[in-house]
């Protein structure tokens, strides 16, 4: 009896995880800055802008993440870049918001 209650919670307990976090980026978000929700991310999390925010240095994606822009926008300052080494889902659950890159986007995943 015990094998057939463990099947069933232990496939419950996988597709939960699958599911991913969701980490709010910004000022008053869990962080405030987009490389500091990167290093807390693990894959499958989805980061959710909550205000404007600018990546003042060179930015290395390299976990299979989802970008919600959420009406907000991210921008580049110059001479510095985002570059994506995994799969980069990049959405907006609230009309607009937008990457504006005043360096370059580079994209070695998917």
């Amino acid at each position: 009896m015990k094998k057939f209650f463990l099947i069933p919670l232990l496939a419950l307990a996988t597709s939960i995880t699958a599911w991913g976090a969701t980490i709010t980026v910004g000022e008053g978000g869990d962080q405030t800055s987009l490389a500091a929700a990167i290093s807390a991310a693990t894959a499958g999390d989805k980061l959710q802008l909550v205000s404007d925010i600018t990546v003042p240095s060179t930015i290395q994606i390299k976990k299979n993440l989802t970008i919600d822009f959420n009406g907000y926008t991210i921008t580049e300052t110059a001479n510095y870049q985002i570059e994506v080494y995994a799969n980069l889902t990049l959405e907006t659950t609230k009309g607009g918001g937008m990457l504006a890159p005043k360096g370059c986007l580079d994209v070695y995943g998917t």
